[in-house]
């Protein structure tokens, strides 16, 4: 490979089709690598004679640092407002609207959505209450699940952020709004 490795072969199925396999873990520019490869012939590897070929080139990362956590998280919410309004999610039939960081003051996250196929004015109160109370536990899970792939989320997770997620109907009249506190979603 050029450099010093370490590494670990294996044996795997790929695509229902049995592979051995080579894994090797290196340093390169202060960050840890972790390359692997499948091969279906011979018994050797020869992705370090490949990776011997590759010219590395230094990465230039652009960092913005910012101020507070608050700007951070106003650039955040500013960066996924920009995303929805390019490309919209809809999964199965509620569209995420949008995000926002609340007030000056306050500590939270709302999420906005419209649920494409609900009519609040066909809806009992009883109806609407179910709802709110079968989504909370969703989006408990749905927040930790975040956390573990969104670093801004379990950072504001950790600072004792309250989310909250607020749902329209079509006509964009509110249903339900689920608030999550820390003593919701806290993992101890």
């Amino acid at each position: 490979m050029g450099k010093p490795a370490s590494m670990v072969n294996f044996t795997t199925t790929v695509a229902g089709v049995p592979a051995n396999g080579a894994a090797y873990a290196f340093n390169e520019g202060g960050c840890s690598l972790l390359a692997v490869g499948a091969y279906k012939v011979g018994t050797v590897s020869r992705l370090p004679q490949i990776w011997r070929s590759i010219t590395w080139k230094r990465h230039k990362r652009t960092e913005t640092h910012y101020a507070s956590m608050r700007e951070e998280v106003e650039a955040y919410c500013e960066g996924v407002n920009r995303m929805l309004a390019a490309h919209p999610q809809v999964v199965e039939g509620v569209q995420f609207m949008s995000i926002n960081c609340g007030g000056q003051d306050e500590v939270r996250l709302e999420y906005h959505y419209q649920v494409l196929g609900m009519n609040r004015d066909d809806l009992t109160e009883e109806q609407v209450r179910k709802f709110r109370e079968q989504l909370k536990p969703l989006l408990i899970a749905n927040l930790r699940q975040d956390s573990q792939s969104v670093e801004l989320v379990r950072r504001c997770m950790d600072a004792s952020y309250t989310f909250v997620f607020v749902y329209d109907d079509k006509n964009g009249k509110p249903v339900a709004t689920v608030s999550l506190y820390p003593e919701d979603y806290s993992m101890r």
